[in-house]
């Protein structure tokens, strides 16, 4: 029984450790890729987005600390009870919100959302155009959003994405230095191998010699007799 359990929980911490790689892979690629079309002001183009939610104004749906995934549709249209991520004008700069549509308004064929916070008890004060959506939560990750803030802190950054690269190129460096001195200590070893072939010709050719003296000393007693 010991043994059992022993090995579920082995089975069970191998599958958990390579969850969690795969999401660190997966938050990886997402923020480099991010960084790629930003610099190239191509950042309309992404289709999926990863917010991490930091406050509790959804919960008990989404919580503090959860990374939420978001698809842009088409027109950029959604329906009630969807719940988007958005920007919003709020003090000196713009931030990101998630929260549930809870009413729609069109004004000269373009969308109005008015959103609120599953855990607030009002809605929000303004209406969001769809212009500012950036998408529709689509599924949510469970407290993940640690992860990513660390990977996109300068600290994070160097150990996730700079430490392993540099690891990367000076191993291969080794293994391109490795097989370099392998082929200058191949000439050397084939010249021991052929050493020790010539010693042991040699040798056998002493003992082809010593056994056609012993033949010819036995042919010539079988003669006198």
């Amino acid at each position: 029984m010991k043994n059992f359990l022993k090995k579920l929980s082995k089975i069970i911490s191998n599958i958990l450790f390579w969850i969690l790689m795969g999401v660190i892979i997966l938050l990886v690629f997402y923020i480099v890729t991010i960084k790629i079309y930003a610099k190239q002001n191509r950042l309309d183009e992404i289709k999926f987005n990863m917010y991490t939610i930091l406050t509790t104004s959804m919960e008990k749906t989404i919580m503090a600390g959860d990374v939420v995934v978001d698809y842009k549709n088409k027109d950029n249209i959604y329906e009630l009870g969807d719940i988007i991520t958005f920007y919003s004008n709020r003090g000196n700069g713009q931030i990101t919100i998630t929260h549930r549509i809870i009413d729609i308004k069109i004004e000269n064929g373009k969308y109005f959302y008015s959103t609120k916070g599953d855990n607030n008890n009002t809605a929000d004060t303004h209406y969001v155009s769809q212009d500012d959506v950036i998408g529709k939560v689509i599924f949510v990750i469970p407290k993940v959003g640690f992860i990513q803030e660390f990977i996109l802190s300068k600290v994070g950054w160097i150990v996730v994405i700079v430490i392993p690269c540099v690891g990367i190129v000076v191993y291969d460096l080794l293994k391109v230095l490795k097989i370099a001195f392998n082929k200058k200590k191949q000439p050397k070893l084939s010249k021991k191998k052929l050493k020790a072939k010539e010693e042991l010709d040699k040798y056998l050719n002493n003992v082809d010699d010593s056994i056609e003296v012993l033949e010819s000393g036995d042919s010539s007693d079988t003669e006198i007799l």
